[in-house]
């Protein structure tokens, strides 16, 4: 005679009472979400202390947080960018009104998130190898910074609702800066996706034995102090000295994309931005906005040249500009050691001397 039925494990019998009480695939992880609210609270934050009108990195770190985190946390995104300036939309609600207060509540990522998702799905976002293609990351990054520009003009109506005449007061104030205001979305996302798409493929590929030294050795040795005295002596007053400093900036970019591919870009696209930034300090300036349009479309440039199915030529095909590159490199190398051997020895003859006089004063 057959003994009882007994249920099996994992189906929808089995547990206490008849029911699966294994509920652990439908938790959700509350200390995550957490943990990206605070993340993104924290870097917007960071970034709205470096921002301008003229550069807006939160764009950057929008665009990076839609392309790599996870579609459960864009909640958590959502939540993270509303938090840091609630309380500058509590204060001013009662300035711009209860309109501009609701529209200004909404965040902005919230506003991309629809718009990412129609283009990721017409557009493949990876390519054969699991990496990130650069021709639909800058498309998205087109679409975003006009988006966001609309929706900022939006946000800017809203606030002159309650205007005698809000069309003109609108447009004088907000509405004529509308290609700056693209300019800007599109150049702090240039400046901030290309460096944190080639940290993401490198830490995704565990490659510890990148060839990372030569770049950085370039960056911190040549590139930064070329760029620091480039910015120390620009001056903007007349066309032509703008004209040179805007070629002066973009120079190490294009350099460092030759030589390293895309890495080069990605760093050399950051330095540049950050360059023209304390160059140009003027916010929405015809000059200002020159510059950042040139330094656009040259990263733009350097990023498609460095696509997998085209060959980027570097100094290395070159080999009498690879000899000059490394002798002038060699030749900055040995004059820095001299001049910290001068420090050093500097520093030992003025303790001697401490030590001396402190002698003979205990002697008398």
């Amino acid at each position: 005679m057959p003994g009882p039925v007994r249920p099996c494990r994992g189906t929808m019998f089995s547990g206490v009472g008849g029911l699966n009480l294994r509920s652990n695939r439908f938790a959700i992880p509350f200390g995550d979400h957490i943990a990206v609210v605070v993340a993104f609270a924290l870097v917007y934050y960071l970034f709205n202390l470096v921002m301008f009108d003229h550069w807006n990195l939160m764009s950057g770190l929008r665009l990076s947080c839609l392309l790599l985190v996870p579609r459960r946390y864009w909640l958590a995104l959502a939540i993270g960018e509303t938090l840091p300036v609630l309380e500058k939309i509590i204060s001013h609600a009662q300035v711009f009104g209860m309109p501009w207060a609701i529209g200004a509540s909404i965040p902005f990522i919230v506003v991309c998130m629809p718009f990412f998702t129609a283009v990721v799905r017409r557009m493949p976002l990876r390519d054969t190898d699991g990496n990130l293609r650069i021709t639909t990351v800058l498309g998205l990054n087109v679409a975003l910074s006009v988006i966001m520009t609309l929706w900022t003009l939006t946000i800017g109506f809203l606030g002159y609702a309650s205007h005698p005449d809000p069309v003109q007061a609108w447009w004088a104030s907000v509405g004529t800066f509308t290609p700056s205001f693209i300019i800007s979305h599109y150049l702090g996302t240039l400046t901030v996706v290309p460096i944190v798409v080639v940290m993401h493929e490198y830490l995704r590929r565990r490659r510890r034995t990148s060839h990372w030294w030569p770049l950085l050795h370039e960056a911190f040795l040549l590139v930064i102090p070329y760029l620091a005295i480039v910015v120390a002596t620009a001056r903007t007053d007349t066309f032509a000295a703008c004209a040179f400093v805007q070629l002066a900036i973009v120079l190490p970019l294009i350099a460092l994309t030759m030589h390293h591919g895309k890495r080069g870009a990605a760093l050399g696209s950051l330095l540049s931005s950050v360059a023209m930034t304390c160059a140009f300090t003027t916010e929405l300036a015809p000059a200002t906005v020159g510059a950042e349009a040139l330094v656009a479309v040259v990263i733009t440039a350097a990023l498609f040249s460095t696509r997998p199915f085209r060959t980027v030529r570097t100094f290395g095909g070159f080999p009498v500009i690879q000899a000059r590159l490394d002798r002038v490199s060699f030749f900055v190398e040995r004059r820095l050691a001299r001049i910290l051997v001068g420090i050093r020895r500097r520093r030992f003859v003025i303790t001697v001397q401490q030590a001396d006089r402190t002698c003979v004063a205990d002697l008398d």
